[in-house]
């Protein structure tokens, strides 16, 4: 299961009935269940918090094996990615301060920000594309300096880890150990 949402965004959605509602329709639905899987040690602390009840078993381990080196001729079709590039994958919750890397890399210097773009990998059903893209617009980004990705094939993934100059890991409380152990096995160097 993916994280629930954390007790400082229910404050703030209390307002917006849609997302409020969204989420108490999914705390009822995982109520009825009596063992619930969780994806990382902040996932199962969050949901045992919610659910003190519930059995809980964390999933996370170790990488698949399709997490390796891929050869450095690989290529893979990418049109966006135009240059050396800054990777990120996961969820836009805010616990994940994927708004605070958009920011920091804004404030990069020009010839920075012109060697490299930042690649963010989301969801594609996530609530808060809108306010990420906004957040883009806000850091003084333009189009070409970003590439806003939803989930892809295990392959493309391992390219993409394989690739990048620079994997980030902006969440300020959930553990990103998966994208690190993946990132770590399909590096070329360590």
């Amino acid at each position: 299961m993916q994280p629930l949402i954390t007790i400082s965004f229910l404050k703030k959605i209390q307002k917006n009935i849609f997302l409020f509602q969204l989420f108490i329709k999914k705390r009822d639905f995982l109520g009825g269940i009596d063992v619930l899987l969780a994806i990382s040690q902040y996932t199962e602390k969050q949901t045992l918090d919610v659910f003190p009840e519930r059995v809980v078993v964390n999933i996370s381990g170790a990488p698949d094996k399709i997490f390796s080196p891929v050869p450095e001729n690989a290529t893979l079709s990418f049109p966006d990615i135009t240059k050396e590039f800054i990777l990120y994958i996961g969820g836009l919750d805010e616990h994940k301060n994927v708004i605070m890397l958009i920011n920091a890399f804004g404030r990069l210097s020009a010839s920075n920000r012109n060697n490299y773009q930042l690649v963010i990998l989301c969801s594609k059903f996530n609530i808060r594309k809108d306010i990420i893209r906004q957040n883009f617009n806000d850091a003084g980004l333009s189009s070409e300096e970003y590439v806003q990705m939803e989930f892809l094939s295990d392959n493309d993934l391992v390219w993409l880890y394989s690739h990048c100059k620079f994997f980030c890991f902006p969440a300020l409380s959930a553990g990103s150990a998966f994208h690190l152990s993946n990132r770590c096995v399909a590096m070329r160097r360590l």
